[in-house]
C-alpha cells in the first residue's frame, strides 16, 4: 500500500518536472514576478520528497530494517545496506548521465536586501545520490511550508530554499526497481 502511495506522488510531482515550463512560468526576478506556476512548483518539490521518503521507507521494511521516523532522507539513505545503495547508485548515474549529465535545480531567496543573491554553482558540487539526499535531507517539511519563510537575522543575510528536481527524480526512479515484481 504504501509502495501505491509513494507512486502517486511520484507521478503527482512528476507532472510538473519540465524545466522548459519552469523558466518560462517561474522567471528570475524580485518579489512577485514568479508567476503563476509557483504553486505547482511547491506542490512538486513536497510531493517529489514524500514520494522519496516512501520508497526509502518502504525499501526499509522489505529489508526487513527498522523504519526510521522522521522525514530526513539522507538519515533513510544512510541507513541502507551498502550493496543496496550500491545498486541504487549505479541506475541513479545511468540515468542521470545518459545521454548526457544532467542536473537541474530552482532556488528561491528570501533577503531583506534588493541585492541579488550569490547563487550556488551546481557544476562545483557533487551530483552522487547520497550528496544530494543530504542536501535535500529536509525537502518535505521546507517545501511544504515553503510560505512561512522568516526574514533571516542580520541585513545582509539570506533564507533559500533549492529543490535539485532532476537529480531527485532520477533517485526516485532508481530507487523504485529495488522493489520486486
Amino acid at each position: 500500500m504504501a509502495l501505491a502511495c509513494a507512486d502517486g506522488f511520484l507521478k503527482a510531482a512528476h507532472a510538473f518536472i519540465d524545466p522548459l515550463k519552469i523558466q518560462q512560468e517561474l522567471p528570475e526576478g524580485p518579489n512577485g514576478t514568479y508567476g503563476p506556476a509557483f504553486g505547482d512548483l511547491v506542490v512538486c518539490a513536497t510531493n517529489l520528497g514524500f514520494a522519496l521518503e516512501l520508497y526509502l521507507k518502504c525499501l526499509h521494511a522489505q529489508l526487513g530494517l527498522r523504519i526510521p521516523v522522521g522525514h530526513d532522507l539522507w538519515k533513510l539513505y544512510e541507513d541502507l545496506p551498502s550493496h543496496i545503495k550500491a545498486e541504487i547508485e549505479d541506475r541513479y548515474e545511468s540515468g542521470r548521465t545518459k545521454p548526457s549529465p544532467t542536473h537541474a535545480a530552482i532556488t528561491l531567496a528570501l533577503s531583506k536586501t534588493q541585492s541579488p543573491p550569490t547563487w550556488v554553482d551546481f557544476n562545483q558540487l557533487s551530483m552522487k545520490l547520497g550528496d544530494v539526499l543530504k542536501r535535500s535531507k529536509n525537502l518535505f517539511v521546507a517545501w511544504r511550508y515553503v510560505f512561512e519563510f522568516k526574514y533571516p537575522e542580520g541585513a545582509d543575510s539570506r533564507q533559500t530554499h533549492t529543490f535539485e528536481y532532476l537529480p531527485l527524480l532520477f533517485g526516485c526512479v532508481a530507487i523504485n526497481p529495488a522493489f520486486p515484481g
